[in-house]
């Protein structure tokens, strides 16, 4: 994470000074150690408060744990992408960042798509830098946990299906076993309240309802309609604040939006053959 410097901080806590209002204005020149969610909103907030802002990747382009879209927006907005590269050293002079030297990375994986990355020291690059934002990824703190609870080498808690660990009657979810989305922990937290009551012989926990599908004939026009697109705030004006990227669709859109249903509670296999057959077989 390089040297003690308050010109180094966590993504997390840049993020939230910005957030509360905390923090209004950037120095110059900012760079993002990173390549997944957490470093595109890094990067497209440091250019909405004025920064000439640069993201130093590990991965290639295909390789970011990050949707197309958001890689696209973020470089409409003018964020610059080093992508193949890794902080090699930190230049500071007086006690100032002043810029870091970049290496080539030139494997983040192996072949069976095991973490194995390797550089070419000898590949550099510079790059000026006033303030880094590390948003590489945290760990859970693990170090309260008693030695009977299983820890696999990527520092996550095994489970087994019923999301239980090696110790008798603890159950654990989220985070802890694996980083994900909230909603994913939210979804686990759910069924290891179903584990845990199946444990302590509970009459069942269930999640959900059954649902009444009826039978019915989809229309194939539905195709013919195409997909409604909200509106969008354009780079130049979108990078100037924080004001709202993509609208909602006004009551006309989401008519017509309602109306292209594809019926999603249906086998999608109907709707091909409805669309390859209009008038049946």
């Amino acid at each position: 994470l390089g040297p003690e410097s308050p010109q180094i901080e966590p993504a997390l806590k840049f993020l939230r000074e910005i957030k509360l209002g905390q923090r209004t204005s950037l120095p110059e020149k900012v760079v993002i150690i990173g390549g997944g969610a957490v470093a595109i909103d890094s990067a497209m907030s440091a250019v909405r408060l004025g920064a000439d802002t640069t993201m130093v990747i590990l991965g290639q382009r295909h390789e970011m744990l990050v949707d197309e879209e958001e890689i696209q927006e973020a470089l409409e907005d003018g964020v610059k992408m080093l992508n193949g590269w890794s902080t090699k050293e930190y230049v500071v002079v007086d006690r100032e960042l002043r810029k870091l030297v970049l290496q080539r990375c030139l494997r983040m994986f192996d072949d069976n798509y095991r973490p194995a990355l390797k550089f070419d020291s000898d590949d550099t690059m510079e790059v000026e830098a006033n303030l880094v934002v590390t948003a590489i990824g945290q760990d859970s703190n693990l170090d309260y946990l008693s030695e009977d609870i299983g820890i696999d080498e990527r520092r996550s808690v095994l489970l087994n299906m019923a999301f239980q660990t090696s110790a008798e009657g603890v159950f654990a979810a989220g985070d802890i076993k694996a980083p994900a989305l909230t909603i994913s922990a939210v979804a686990e937290g759910k069924r290891a309240a179903m584990s845990i009551d199946t444990y302590l012989k509970g009459s069942g926990i269930y999640f959900g309802r059954v649902i009444d599908i009826p039978e019915t004939r989809l229309d194939p026009k539905i195709w013919d309609y195409p997909r409604e697109q909200a509106a969008r705030l354009e780079p130049a004006t979108r990078r100037q604040g924080f004001a709202e990227v993509e609208s909602t669709f006004n009551p006309d859109q989401a008519r017509r939006e309602a109306y292209r249903c594809m019926r999603c509670d249906r086998n999608s296999t109907q709707g091909l053959f409805l669309r390859t057959f209009p008038n049946g077989a």
